[in-house]
């Protein structure tokens, strides 16, 4: 799910302010599609790297560098389909390039994860009626690396109280990751860093299905579209039917906002989407997250308005 806010023109002078494989790819967990390709160098962004089935490291999700050894991103990115934490031994970040699978020897090992002790699989599914809804599932996780990443851009989370002035109704917001740039790219597509703008309205659109009783007592389901604000005090909605969106290899990269100035703040972590890529999806909200990252960046956090 992917794009941004204020004017176009605003985001993307921040984007070129701040940014001027492998044989065999593997099936990574979500990307960006209709994104353009940027330059990793200039951006925050990095790509979390994995074993494959076989053993073949590959790029499954995306992070943005808080601090030289402090990598923000999904919990969902951070378990395995039973929530149990990956073996941090067997993970690594790639910094400052855009495709990450021919860097894979540069990568840098992982000490450590912490995942949000209230992180929820089971609220990032649809509800009954087929909706998506914003049900604070806390997917969000830092991953602490053996080493400092050095030189390396890191990003400025946007302050909590920054954060009503920043999405407004029809903003646009910046996304970024290492994602599908199609919906029907193969999972086997080599990744690459892509940016996009994506709006943030008050108020999202969903697709349900709901069984009703006809005049004739017969049980029937209809289809309507309902609206479902957009924020809460975790997470929030963005992107929309034919806007850029983020899709598999995304999962865990940044959301960002640009301050007055054009200096993009970190307002979101990329949860989880709305049944297909192009549709929109759902934010975990970062400023909301700032008490229980502060502690564990030890002082080494930066915030801005």
């Amino acid at each position: 799910m992917m794009s941004l806010r204020h004017s176009g023109a605003t985001l993307l002078l921040a984007i070129s302010l701040l940014s001027g494989c492998s044989d065999r790819s593997t099936p990574s967990d979500a990307k960006v599609i209709g994104g353009t390709p940027a330059d990793a160098a200039t951006l925050p962004v990095v790509a979390l790297i994995k074993p494959d089935s076989e053993g073949i490291l590959y790029s499954f999700c995306t992070g943005t560098l808080l601090t030289p050894t402090l990598v923000l991103t999904a919990a969902h990115c951070s378990v395995d389909s039973k929530d149990r934490e990956y073996d941090p031994s067997t993970l690594g970040v790639v910094v400052g390039k855009s495709q990450p699978e021919k860097a894979i020897a540069a990568r840098i090992s992982v000490q450590r994860l912490v995942v949000h002790p209230q992180f929820q699989r089971s609220r990032m599914g649809k509800d009954a009626d087929g909706a998506v809804r914003l049900k604070e599932a806390y997917d969000i996780a830092v991953w602490q690396l053996a080493t400092p990443a050095a030189d390396a851009v890191l990003g400025t989370v946007l302050a909590q109280e920054s954060v009503a002035s920043a999405l407004k109704d029809g903003t646009k917001v910046v996304l970024a990751g290492y994602g599908q740039k199609s919906a029907w790219d193969s999972p086997w597509t080599a990744h690459e860093l892509a940016t996009a703008e994506t709006p943030f309205n008050a108020l999202y659109k969903q697709k349900t299905s709901v069984l009703k009783v006809d005049d004739h007592g017969r049980s029937i389901r209809k289809s309507e579209i309902i609206e479902i604000p957009a924020l809460v005090a975790t997470e929030f909605y963005a992107g929309a039917a034919g806007a850029p969106d983020t899709c598999k290899g995304d999962s865990g990269g940044p959301v960002f906002v640009p301050d007055t100035q054009g200096a993009l703040r970190v307002v979101g972590v990329t949860s989880r989407g709305s049944g297909t890529c192009e549709v929109g999806g759902v934010y975990t909200l970062a400023p909301a997250f700032i008490d229980w990252l502060t502690p564990i960046a030890a002082g080494a956090l930066k915030v801005a308005p």
